[in-house]
C-alpha cells in the first residue's frame, strides 16, 4: 500500500532489478544526440545542440507517470546534459542516483559526451547559490519511490544534507 492507503501495482520493468531499461535510455538518448539529420547511421560526433528542461513546479510521486501523488516542489531543471539534471533531481527527490541504473551508469554513455561527468564535482546553481557536487543539494522532499523501487533507491539520513 502506498500513501493515503492506494494500491500501488509493480508491472512490466517497473522494478529496481530491471536491467533493461537503462540501456533503452541510452539507446534512445544516442539517437538524439548522434543521429544525422538525413538519417543513416550514428555519426562519432554530437549532431545538435540540447536543453533538457524539466518542470518541477508540481511533481509527482508514488506510482508515477499514471497515477502519481501530487508534491509541489516549486522547481525547474534546466541543463545541456539530461544526465546531469536528472541526477540533480533525484538527489532533491532523496533518491540515491547510485541506485538508479539510467544514472549510476552514466559514464559507459561515452567519454567526451554526456555520460562524461563526475558527481562528486558537478556544481549547481540553485537559489542563487553555486552548490558543489551532489552531497551539497539539499532533498526538497523525501519522495515515495514506485512500488517496484521501494525500500531500494532511498538516500541514507547520512547522505541528506541537512
Amino acid at each position: 500500500r502506498g500513501a493515503a492507503g492506494r494500491r500501488f501495482l509493480i508491472s512490466g520493468g517497473s522494478w529496481y532489478g530491471n536491467d533493461s531499461i537503462w540501456r533503452m535510455i541510452y539507446d534512445l538518448n544516442r539517437i538524439v544526440l548522434y543521429a544525422k539529420p538525413e538519417g543513416g547511421v550514428l555519426s562519432e560526433s554530437p549532431q545538435r545542440q540540447y536543453l533538457a528542461i524539466v518542470d518541477g513546479v508540481v511533481s509527482g510521486e508514488g506510482n508515477g507517470p499514471l497515477q502519481p501523488l501530487p508534491v509541489e516542489t516549486g522547481i525547474i531543471g534546466i541543463s545541456n546534459n539530461p544526465f546531469v539534471v536528472d541526477t540533480a533531481l533525484a538527489h532533491l527527490m532523496g533518491f540515491d542516483y547510485r541506485k538508479v541504473p539510467q544514472l549510476s551508469h552514466h559514464r559507459e554513455f561515452g567519454k567526451d559526451s554526456w555520460g562524461d561527468f563526475d558527481p562528486a564535482t558537478l556544481v549547481v546553481q540553485m537559489d542563487g547559490r553555486e552548490l558543489r557536487g551532489i552531497q551539497s543539494l539539499p532533498v526538497l522532499h523525501p519522495f515515495l519511490p514506485s512500488a517496484g523501487w521501494r525500500g531500494h533507491i532511498e538516500l541514507l539520513a547520512a547522505d541528506r544534507v541537512a
